[in-house]
């Protein structure tokens, strides 16, 4: 178990634990602990923070850390002090994420997964394949420059102070929000331009259940995020980068970081090229004795303020489990407030990207508030009437420029992905026979098993990786195998219907809205709309493209792909289950949900959160 503690004036040899020990100021250390893992900064204020951090052998953050000061330095320093303490701290988080999940899966699934352990991201990648063949990447936006201003919405408690101030901002700028403050921006009556949604939790669809539909929103996302339930919801999705770039290659990554969801946002910001940024609800931080996730119940309470004493306590971290460990940190307004290991390294790479993307592109970064963590002088406060002071963007000029973005088209190397699906069809099978086999004969002789077994202990979701068992990894088989097959197929009408069109079998009274829904995710008059009639119903207006029903179970064996419409999947369900469905893709299953609402959920209630 790691060690995670700051101590005062000194540290015996005795009490060290083989932890990287930092000293500050004049404070003192044994000199029996080795000299590699012991560092000396007696002013902080000339310490890079970036090129310090480097200087350390990543093979020696698995021990933890110890900070050392006397009890000045925080009086003397304490912003440079704690700037060097955070990035230590963020050293310490990026080690723990890189050292994490030992095992690495067969080959043929790191194709996909891009060498990604939890498997449930691999599911993703699979199940958001109509998005990934329709939609560009992030290059796209890059190479449009669009240039214009940009304000960031996160669910930090100060948002509030913004909040009913977002719509008259928002006509300034393009708002970009995460899944959880994008309730705040509807509420405040803002559909932004942007919503980032990085994070690959399953739970994550949640924030998406009850919002309408956003026709001027791009969702913004990693190829491995759970998109595909809500997905259609959007104008269009632009992804991160590529899923494989044997099969999809590019040269441009927009900029992240497992630390927060507000590193993606700043590469968008990049990728947009803006020239100012503005950000709302950068808090990273918490008040003590304050609900986390509830703004209003910090007002019942006060908060002690330490202006002189910049110094990072470590509380509580169970590293154990994987869980970020609490700590106490000085912000910007001098009060001691709580925050987590993963969120003051979010906040340190934070100003890490400001520079970078300011020395790149010219982009100026502020916050409308100053509360919270980051950095005073990376991110200066901005009065948000000075804000509300630029000009008005011209957003119908701007949302033509988007639609060029979302209507190119990334060009796929349809070899290597032959190659990959055949892989992947005959790996999954022999392992899902090799399951079953082991549930009749339990001596059997499985060499996987134990491997997935372990993989399954990567999974982030809060449910699933409380138990990896035989039988849920049977169970994980299966699952995959379902979201190959349907990949596959979409993959495989995808490239067909650049030679051949595709043939759609449909009611004549849903032609029209599924043409609407699938227009774009294949090549223009690349499908055949089928109309499939009763034989009995002698009204049916008969031409060359209808079906009479008492036809259709031989019609679709002899096709090679049919897409079938929800009203013909209902209607004729009993063909359908007598059916092998290797050829056939249900468009409710694909990227056009069965019907949309005709009355739109109102917007929630405002809620905000920590980023």
């Amino acid at each position: 178990m790691a060690i995670f503690r700051t101590l005062e004036s000194s540290l015996s040899f005795e009490d060290w634990k083989n932890e990287l020990v930092f000293v500050f100021g004049n404070a003192d250390a044994d000199k029996r602990i080795p000299d590699q893992y012991l560092f000396r900064i007696p002013n902080s204020k000339f310490v890079n923070p970036k090129k310090f951090c480097s200087t350390i052998d990543p093979k020696l953050w698995g021990n933890g850390f110890t900070f050392i000061a006397d009890a000045t330095v925080g009086r003397k320093d304490g912003l440079a002090l704690q700037t060097v303490q955070m990035n230590l701290i963020k050293a310490y988080y990026s080690y723990h994420f890189k050292n994490t999940t030992p095992y690495t899966p067969p080959a043929v699934i790191t194709a996909l997964q891009g060498g990604l352990t939890d498997p449930t991201r691999s599911l993703n990648q699979l199940k958001n394949m109509p998005w990934l063949l329709r939609y560009p990447l992030a290059d796209k936006i890059c190479k449009k420059n669009i240039g214009l201003p940009v304000l960031i919405v996160m669910p930090g408690h100060s948002v509030i102070k913004v909040q009913s101030d977002i719509k008259r901002l928002a006509q300034k700028c393009l708002v970009i929000c995460i899944a959880r403050s994008l309730k705040i921006c509807l509420a405040a009556g803002v559909e932004p331009d942007f919503v980032v949604q990085y994070d690959t939790h399953l739970e994550q669809r949640h924030f998406y259940e009850t919002i309408p539909l956003l026709k001027n929103t791009v969702l913004v996302s990693l190829s491995s995020a759970s998109i595909s339930g809500y997905a259609w919801k959007f104008r269009g999705v632009v992804f991160r980068a590529s899923f494989n770039q044997l099969i999809l290659s590019n040269d441009f990554v927009m900029r992240d970081g497992s630390e927060g969801s507000l590193l993606a946002c700043l590469g968008l910001a990049e990728a947009l090229r803006a020239p100012m940024v503005c950000m709302a609800g950068c808090d990273f931080s918490w008040k003590p004795h304050q609900d986390i996730y509830d703004p209003n119940e910090a007002a019942q309470h006060e908060t002690n303020s330490h202006t002189e004493d910049y110094r990072i306590t470590p509380e509580v971290l169970r590293s154990e489990y994987l869980m970020p460990g609490r700590f106490r940190v000085v912000n910007r307004d001098g009060q001691v407030v709580c925050s987590t290991i993963g969120y003051v390294a979010a906040a340190a790479k934070a100003s890490e990207f400001a520079d970078d993307i300011q020395t790149l592109v010219g982009t100026k970064f502020y916050l409308l508030s100053h509360d919270g963590i980051l950095h005073p002088n990376k991110f200066p406060l901005l009065h948000k009437d000075a804000f509300a002071a630029t000009p008005v963007i011209n957003r119908e000029a701007y949302l033509t420029t988007i639609d060029e973005v979302l209507n190119a088209k990334e060009q796929l190397n349809w070899d290597s992905a032959t190659a990959y699906f055949k892989e992947l069809g005959h790996f999954l099978q022999q392992q899902e026979l090799h399951f079953q086999i082991k549930k009749w004969d339990p001596k059997f002789n499985f060499e996987f098993e134990d491997s997935f077994v372990s993989l399954l202990k990567n999974i982030r979701s809060f449910i699933l990786s409380l138990g990896a068992d035989r039988e849920q990894a049977q169970r994980m088989i299966s699952v995959w195998s379902q979201a190959y097959r349907h990949a596959s197929k979409i993959t495989l009408a995808y490239r067909r219907s650049t030679k051949n069109p595709i043939p759609v079998i449909c009611a004549a009274s849903e032609r029209i809205d599924l043409e609407q829904k699938i227009d774009g995710y294949f090549p223009r008059n690349s499908l055949v709309f089928w109309e499939v009639t009763n034989f009995a119903d002698k009204s049916a207006t008969l031409h060359e493209l209808t079906l009479q029903d008492t036809n259709l179970a031989k019609w679709l064996r002899d096709s090679e792909i049919v897409f079938v419409s929800a009203g013909m999947a209902k209607k004729y369900s009993y063909v359908f289950e007598l059916m092998a469905d290797d050829n056939l893709i249900f468009l409710p299953d694909f990227a056009c949900p069965e019907s949309l609402a005709e009355k739109q959920p109102e917007a929630p209630a405002f809620r905000p959160a920590l980023p």
